[in-house]
């Protein structure tokens, strides 16, 4: 089941702060497909493209401590499909996407709401001491100011990492405001993007699961932006 709602806590994927555009909850039938276990490294983005374009990359942000293991950023989504395809690879749909995060779970989080921090790398007080944030949605400190090195944080019952929080990531989709989120079932549902792609994950053509200074709402499952 795809989407989410906040009218019937007893129904499927109930999400008391679930926004309009997430829902409605419906069916989707997926083909088999493969999902990288972790984020795409910088190492490895250099590795294949011949270049680091993150922002938050060693060899000019010393003092946050990342590393080439951190994930790469700071990219569009034309960048990332084109580079994808050279390698053989694609951006998930946010179907795909959603299929995966949730690892077979129902609720808003891909793990118990109070364990996130073993989870997730969000807006916490390593970022809030190291940018002098006075509002910072978390009270722990995880010891990353910026985003982790991927596989830092436990994995979702899929065995998939950094499925919330971390750096938001590109989906395959363009933005709706729910007119493909339909109750009748779909098989591999896709809407290309027309103008401008937005983010689903975990991240916008569609961007899903928000990102490391951001709170946990924003990291939620079905949470997209543009």
């Amino acid at each position: 089941m795809k989407g989410a709602q906040k009218h019937d806590p007893r129904g499927p994927n109930y999400d008391p702060i679930a926004l309009t555009d997430e829902s409605p909850v419906h069916e989707v039938r997926l083909s088999a497909l493969f999902l990288s276990k972790y984020e795409m490294t910088q190492a490895q983005w250099e590795r294949f493209m011949g270049r680091n374009p993150s922002h938050y990359r060693p060899d000019v942000r010393l003092s946050l401590g990342t590393t080439l293991e951190n994930p790469v950023e700071s990219l569009s989504w034309h960048e990332c499909v084109q580079a994808l395809e050279w390698m053989g690879l694609a951006l998930p749909s946010k179907a795909q996407w959603e299929y995966g995060c949730r690892g077979g779970t129902t609720t808003p989080f891909a793990c118990p709401e109070i364990e996130l921090e073993h989870y997730t790398n969000l807006g916490e007080q390593a970022y809030a001491n190291k940018f002098r944030e006075t509002i910072v949605p978390e009270t722990w400190n995880d010891g990353f100011a910026a985003h982790a090195a991927v596989g830092s944080f436990r994995p979702n019952p899929f065995g998939l990492h950094d499925v919330h929080g971390n750096v938001r990531e590109w989906c395959a989709d363009g933005y709706s405001e729910g007119d493909m989120y339909l109750s009748t079932v779909q098989e591999d549902p896709l809407r290309p993007p027309k103008a401008r792609p937005t983010a689903f994950a975990a991240a916008e053509a569609t961007t899903a699961k928000g990102r490391w200074s951001g709170p946990p709402c924003a990291t939620r499952i079905r949470r997209r932006s543009r």
